[in-house]
């Protein structure tokens, strides 16, 4: 049985404006294409709203931030 790893990934959305966070299941064994499922769990108007929101929602899992 296979275990996976999650993490929420927080980043800009494209016109640049709010953030976007999305909570993303990885397959460790899959070498190809390892991320296994993603959930979108919404638009936020800041970067700090969207982390505490975050964590308020999901205390165990680790918050990455996206650099583009």
């Amino acid at each position: 049985m296979t275990k996976f790893k999650g993490h929420i990934e927080i980043f800009r959305e494209t016109s640049g404006t709010r953030f976007e966070a999305w909570r993303v299941l990885i397959d460790p064994q899959e070498k190809l294409y390892p991320v296994f499922f993603k959930w979108d769990e919404g638009k936020f108007e800041n970067r700090e709203f969207a982390i505490q929101s975050m964590k308020r929602r999901y205390p165990n899992l680790e918050i990455r931030l996206h650099r583009s």
